[in-house]
């Protein structure tokens, strides 16, 4: 949203809320994801970032650095 900012607690617990979701719904993700791996990692941008989200093209939602 506009005004918005994330921060590194925002991330962690947005971060928290995914993983605990995927281990209630999948069973694979509980059983064969390493627990140390399981978390996550999670990069808000600010609203209409030119460098995520140019105008004028297909956004890119995930990225892999």
């Amino acid at each position: 949203m506009p005004g918005i900012t994330g921060d590194n607690t925002m991330n962690q617990r947005i971060a928290e809320s995914i993983r605990t979701q995927l281990l209630r719904l999948n069973s694979e993700f509980a059983h064969y994801i390493p627990s140390e791996r399981q978390l996550p990692v999670i990069s808000l941008h600010t609203f209409a970032d030119p460098e995520y989200f140019p105008v004028g093209v297909k956004h890119r939602y995930t990225r892999k650095d």
